[in-house]
């Protein structure tokens, strides 16, 4: 059942993906605020205010950072472990990053990370 669970987020997460791609960073924003007002959930103060995310020169080093995880050779099992994600989206969100940033793969599909946390 949790594996269902975990394809069902994979699922949300690649039709949020394909349908805020074609818009710009404004709209994308206004689209997820909108979204989480509606569900009655807080999001992120850097990313509701519009700001950008942190650069990864200003993010601190410690546990579950990517360079305790390893660098572009972690395997996605490091990664995850590393990570320790508490919640199936955290673990969508963590394969996402994974996929982005070890793998240099800008654009995915949802089938890309359901084989990814396979």
């Amino acid at each position: 059942m949790k594996n269902h669970k975990i394809q069902a987020d994979v699922a949300a997460l690649g039709t949020v993906i394909d349908a805020l791609d074609p818009l710009e960073a404004d709209k994308r924003l206004w689209v997820l605020q909108t979204a989480a007002s509606r569900f009655s959930l807080t999001m992120n103060p850097t990313v509701s205010g519009g700001g950008k995310p942190p650069r990864e020169a200003d993010t601190p080093a410690g546990p579950g950072t990517d360079k305790i995880a390893g660098g572009a050779d972690a395997s996605p099992q490091s990664f995850i472990r590393a990570k320790n994600p508490t919640t199936d989206v955290q673990r969508i969100a963590c394969l996402a990053y994974y996929l982005t940033k070890h793998r240099n793969t800008t654009r995915f599909k949802t089938k890309q990370l359901t084989d990814l946390n396979t």
